[in-house]
């Protein structure tokens, strides 16, 4: 095998997180804005729940969100062969992390502001394990299919 052709696999998880984290940004970019699921839940619990009970439920909303979107980008993993391996997921993954945390990179004022919030490390955890969850996902729905 050649050089070329044993690197290619390394570029199409890049690439696949570089698409992941536009589309993440994207959505959230109008989630941000538009939240109705979340809003019902603040608007009707708020004052039921107390503040830590909302944070998780907000926070599984996000996850369920996050893993709803990174399912495309699995399935483009799985579906080339290649790239059907946990090495390049995880490639994938933190290209996508990377690219979507590369704001703070640019602006350290900014990163020691935000590196003060747990919500930052919570989101960066969800972002990082919703791409393999996903994989997961995508690759046992492959697995039931070719088997049956």
């Amino acid at each position: 095998m050649s050089e070329y052709n044993s690197k290619a696999p390394y570029f199409v998880a890049a690439v696949v997180g570089v698409l992941h984290a536009i589309c993440l940004g994207a959505i959230w970019a109008v989630l941000a804005v538009e939240q109705p699921i979340v809003r019902s839940i603040l608007d009707n619990y708020a004052g039921v729940w107390n503040e830590s009970l909302l944070r998780i439920v907000i926070y599984l909303h996000d996850l369920i969100a996050n893993i709803l979107i990174a399912i495309p980008f699995a399935v483009l993993l799985a579906l080339f062969k290649p790239t059907r391996s946990w090495r390049y997921l995880w490639v994938a993954a933190f290209v996508s992390i990377l690219f979507v945390n590369a704001g703070l990179l640019i602006d350290p004022e900014w990163l020691t502001s935000v590196l003060r919030l747990p919500s930052f490390y919570i989101g960066t955890l969800v972002t990082a394990i919703s791409l393999p969850i996903a994989f997961l996902t995508v690759s046992a729905a492959f697995r039931r299919a070719s088997a049956a």
